[in-house]
């Protein structure tokens, strides 16, 4: 940690499997800036996961996602190398529509 200066990270991606549940996030706070950040979590749900709910609840001004948009695209991927196909954009949307009854 002595190259690390606070406030020096801007993007902090989540790629932990477990839900949080002994976690502190008292060392990202201390290393991010509060202004504009982006959260990434690699995980993917309908509802917002531990990781980003933690962030939200203390209202954090950064961006955060989920990995949603990750899923759909390997699974595009995979799509376009078992069929020769790319998938478009409509496909992707129906595709993230029917995994979460949107």
């Amino acid at each position: 940690d002595w190259y690390i200066q606070e406030n020096l990270i801007d993007v902090v991606i989540n790629s932990r499997s477990d839900d949080f549940q002994d976690f502190s996030f008292s060392r990202i706070y201390e290393l991010v800036s509060h202004t504009s950040n982006l959260f990434y979590d690699l995980s993917y749900s309908k509802d917002n996961t531990p990781f980003i709910q933690a962030l939200e609840s203390d209202l954090w001004s950064g961006i955060t996602t989920n990995g949603i948009g990750m899923l759909i695209n390997q699974a595009a991927l995979s799509f376009e190398i078992w069929t020769g196909e790319k998938p478009n954009k409509r496909l992707k949307k129906l595709v993230k529509r029917k995994l979460f009854n949107d």
